[in-house]
């Protein structure tokens, strides 16, 4: 159902509910990291969240419509007021195509702006408002401010693959990508649906789900993992990660998959990380995409045991079987289901196992692993 034909506010959906939480363990992160690397370097310190389907703001917590919580754009604004400080900037920019929805947002962004800060929200398409919007910030200079783009639709139109193209070339945005598997997959045969599903793949490889899938279930895998290549292809987003929301009553269908994409490695992590903090067992996400089964569960118990085999295949093709700390995180938080607190593990159980070495600094204690250690494979098995 579109916003045009809901009462407003109106009562939030489950999956709506996991987003915002995801949201909020991750954009106040994403805010300090950005602000006091900008005031290291000495320029100014201003962020961008754009939010793409912004939605009314607010939303009733049940049919009883007693209680309301904070829709993305206030969210973002309230966990901004608690960091603002001193020369601190962020510019909110939000759009939504549904006059009423816009009216309702408005003074909702304008009463949680504390700090006079430029929070906007506009009626217009995604597509067009942000093209503008892009345009401008490459006008400035040639600087490109950090941009996080929440792109949250009611369906799968409106954020086309090439549109994610122009986005993703400013190396320091990154976006965080709704996708309605299920409806995808119901309409995608559609002879009217043709040119959305162009646009929303930038190919027209998803018509091989003809003579590739038989069930329901193969074509959301199948379009889960070719959107994720696309994003790569086309949007030429360095780090890709897809991840599955698991959802009562769903089974195995799940009606949302969400992708984050970005040019840098620190925002890959810090997102991964929000997503492990998150977590839990009513609704809990999965990576796709990550080793040979091309699904496998991010956050379970013990998942050391699922990264130690291919920590150790990585340490072993390194130069000289030997590499940093650092290089082995970052390739494993791309490449396994771990987090650091589960490499850090894996790492020291195959020191235990004498298959590999830990050359540590003066000082780094032994029980486990950090920034600076030597990560050596071991020669009995060179």
């Amino acid at each position: 159902m579109t916003s045009a034909k809901r009462t407003i506010p109106w009562v939030i959906e489950e999956q709506t509910a996991v987003k915002h939480e995801l949201l909020k363990s991750y954009v106040g992160t994403w805010m300090n990291i950005l602000w006091q690397q900008q005031e290291r370097m000495g320029v100014e310190q201003r962020l961008i969240f754009v939010d793409g389907f912004a939605g009314p703001g607010e939303y009733w917590t049940s049919e009883a419509r007693v209680e309301k919580v904070d829709g993305s754009p206030i969210i973002v604004g309230k966990i901004a007021n608690s960091r603002i400080k001193g020369q601190r900037k962020l510019d909110i920019i939000a759009f939504d195509s549904d006059a009423r929805t816009v009216q309702h947002l408005e003074p909702l962004l304008k009463r949680t702006n504390h700090t006079n800060q430029a929070w906007e929200i506009h009626q217009a398409d995604f597509m067009s408002g942000a093209r503008v919007l892009m345009e401008k910030l490459s006008a400035r200079l040639g600087r490109d401010y950090p941009t996080f783009f929440f792109i949250d639709p009611f369906g799968y139109s409106g954020f086309p693959m090439r549109f994610l193209a122009e986005i993703l070339k400013h190396p320091r945005t990154e976006a965080f990508v709704t996708l309605m598997t299920y409806d995808i997959v119901r309409f995608m045969d559609k002879p009217e649906q043709q040119s959305k599903m162009f646009d929303l793949f930038g190919t027209d490889a998803y018509k091989k789900h003809i003579s590739e899938c038989t069930t329901p279930q193969q074509r959301v895998n199948f379009v889960t993992s070719l959107y994720q290549q696309q994003l790569r292809a086309v949007a030429k987003a360095r780090y890709v990660l897809g991840f599955r929301i698991n959802t009562p009553g769903q089974g195995e269908r799940a009606r949302y998959f969400l992708f984050h994409a970005s040019n840098n490695i620190k925002a890959l992590k810090e997102m991964k990380n929000a997503m492990s903090r998150v977590s839990d067992r009513e609704f809990s996400f999965e990576a796709i995409g990550i080793g040979a089964a091309e699904q496998l569960d991010l956050f379970v118990d013990k998942p050391e045991l699922r990264i130690k085999a291919a920590v150790l295949d990585h340490v072993k093709t390194c130069p000289g079987s030997c590499t940093e700390y650092s290089e082995v995180e970052d390739w494993a938080y791309e490449r396994t289901a771990g987090v650091a607190r589960d490499i850090k593990k894996a790492l020291t159980e195959l020191e235990k196992e004498g298959k590999v070495a830990i050359e540590r600094k003066p000082g780094q204690r032994t029980n486990t692993v950090t920034e600076g250690a030597t990560i050596k494979f071991a020669t009995t098995l060179i």
